[in-house]
């Protein structure tokens, strides 16, 4: 006869730390998504349905934080100092501003202005 295993089991009342009976640390996020789970509509709070409402709110911030993150950090001042020099002035005969233009594009249609004014006068 095979000698007997005598299995242990798990010691029973063991007392539990500081640690194991805090409750668990929620982020903001999750404390958002478990507020409005009971909000939504029975279908959407399981299933995927309300992984694509976890996703809409994951992407919405990503967004968010990825919009903050070019409007503090993405541009120095010398960085929209040149690009802001790529743009000029346009103005009518009596030198109001009328538009804002690209200024390689403005530079051009005077050119070719000047250039038709002289064709027309038989200059070249």
């Amino acid at each position: 006869m095979p000698p007997r295993v005598q299995l242990r089991t798990p010691p029973t009342g063991t007392p539990r730390t500081a640690a194991a009976s805090a409750p668990p640390a929620r982020s903001l996020g999750g404390l958002i998504l478990s507020t409005l789970r009971p909000a939504l509509p029975r279908s959407f709070q399981t299933g995927w349905r309300w992984r694509s409402v976890q996703a809409a709110w994951i992407g919405g911030i990503g967004f968010v934080v990825l919009k903050l993150a070019f409007l503090f950090f993405g541009q120095t001042d010398a960085a929209i100092a040149t690009e802001a020099a790529k743009y000029t002035f346009v103005r009518d005969a009596n030198n109001r501003v009328v538009d804002i233009g690209y200024k390689p594009i403005v530079d051009q249609a005077l050119r070719a202005r000047a250039r038709a004014a002289q064709l027309q006068d038989g200059e070249l």
